[in-house]
C-alpha cells in the first residue's frame, strides 16, 4: 500500500492499485538503468494504469448513486465487469465494493465543507498553504492567497469532506491541483528549459508537490495518512533549483526533490 487511506475514495484507489500493479510487467528483458529512475518509471506505469481504470470506475458507481441508490455493492460488482471490465478479483471483493459504491455516493452528492468544520480547521491548524506555505488571508476572496480548505483525495474521486481529508491551502494553489491524485498526471514525457526567472513550469509544481506528500507519507516504512503526511512535510512544493537555459525532463526535477 502507498499510504493510509482516510476516504472511502481512497480505499477503493489503493485496493485497485494493489490488483493492477501485479499486472503490470515493465522491463522484463532486462533493467532500465538508462532510465533516470527505474523505480519512479515503474510506480509510474502503475499509478497511470490504475488512475485510468479508476476513473471509469468511479464514472460508473457515480451513475449508479444517480440511478439506484437503493442497490446493493453486488450491483456494483455486476455493472463494474460489464461497463469497465474490472477484473473479478476486484468485482468480488466485497470491501472494495462497499468503498467504490460509498464514493459514488459522495462524488454524486458533492456536499460543500460545512462552515463549523471549516472553522475549526482554520483555527487549528497554520495559517499558511500547506502547499507553497504562502501566509493565507480571508478578507479577498480573489486574490491568490485567499484562504480555502483542499481536499487531499478529491471531492470527484470519492473524498469526502472530513477533518482528515482537509487542509488550508491558497485559492491559486487549490485550484490548479483541483481533481489531480497522485503524480502520475503529470507531462512525464515534456522537456522544460529553464528560462524565465529559473523556476519549474505550474504543470510541474503541484505535481512534484504530490509526489512530495506521497513520500511523506511512507518515508519511514510506517504508513501515513495524506493529511500526517501534509502536515509533516508542508510545504510540500519543493524548491527545485533550476539552471538557466539547461533543459529537465520531469524525472530529473523529481530526483533534485528527493521525492
Amino acid at each position: 500500500m502507498l499510504w493510509k487511506p482516510a476516504t472511502y475514495g481512497e480505499h477503493a484507489f489503493l485496493r485497485m492499485y494493489t490488483v493492477v500493479a501485479e499486472d503490470i510487467e515493465v522491463g522484463r528483458r532486462g533493467g532500465l538503468d538508462y532510465l533516470v529512475s527505474e523505480e519512479r518509471f515503474r510506480v509510474f506505469t502503475k499509478l497511470a494504469a490504475t488512475l485510468e481504470v479508476f476513473y471509469r470506475s468511479m464514472r460508473v458507481a457515480k451513475q449508479l448513486a444517480q440511478d439506484a441508490r437503493h442497490l446493493e455493492s453486488a450491483a456494483l460488482g455486476k455493472r463494474l465487469r460489464s461497463e469497465v471490465d474490472l477484473p473479478a478479483e476486484l468485482c468480488q471483493d466485497r470491501a472494495f465494493l462497499e468503498s467504490a459504491l460509498l464514493a459514488g455516493r459522495i462524488i454524486e452528492d458533492a456536499k460543500g465543507i460545512p462552515v463549523g468544520l471549516a472553522n475549526g480547521i482554520y483555527s487549528e491548524e497554520a495559517s499558511r498553504c500547506y502547499i507553497c506555505a504562502i501566509p493565507l488571508q480571508k478578507l479577498h476572496p480573489n486574490q491568490r492567497d485567499h484562504r480555502s480548505l483542499d481536499h487531499l483525495w478529491p471531492l470527484s474521486l470519492g473524498g469526502e469532506s472530513a477533518e482528515g481529508n482537509l487542509m488550508p491551502a491558497c485559492k491559486d494553489c487549490n485550484e490548479k491541483k483541483r481533481h489531480m491524485a497522485t503524480w502520475a498526471l503529470a507531462p512525464i514525457a515534456a522537456y522544460h528549459v529553464a528560462d524565465k526567472g529559473v523556476t519549474l513550469p505550474e504543470t510541474w509544481r503541484i505535481p512534484l508537490a504530490w509526489a512530495t506528500l506521497m513520500k511523506a507519507a511512507m518515508n519511514d516504512g510506517r504508513l501515513r495518512t495524506l493529511k500526517s503526511a501534509a502536515k509533516t512535510a508542508q510545504p510540500v512544493a519543493p524548491n527545485v533549483p533550476l539552471e538557466h537555459r539547461r533543459g529537465y525532463v520531469f524525472m530529473e526535477t523529481m530526483q533534485m526533490a528527493g521525492a
